[in-house]
């Protein structure tokens, strides 16, 4: 995946975050779930579908590091800024 950089860091991150969401839940569900994300009280983005209860928040680590994680416990991705500015995620 090419790095590409964006002037507004947050909305990358929302764009991340429900594209990763949605290819999630169209592979374990449906591909007609319905799903929505809001910020919580700490200011974590929150993904969840309605029709199961899977769910993914992506909360930012000490180091600067937006990391994804589903609500069984798995890592879905880490995204962060490399030297040139790039916001790139693996």
């Amino acid at each position: 995946m090419k790095a590409t950089n964006f002037s507004s860091a947050k909305a990358l991150k929302k764009l991340f975050t429900v594209s990763t969401f949605m290819a999630l839940t169209a592979l374990a569900t449906s591909a007609n779930a319905q799903y929505s994300c809001n910020y919580d009280w700490f200011g974590n983005w929150v993904c969840s579908d309605s029709g199961s209860s899977y769910q993914t928040t992506t909360k930012r680590d000490w180091f600067g590091n937006d990391v994804t994680t589903d609500n069984r416990g798995n890592k879905v991705m880490t995204c962060k800024f490399d030297w040139f500015g790039n916001y790139v995620c693996d």
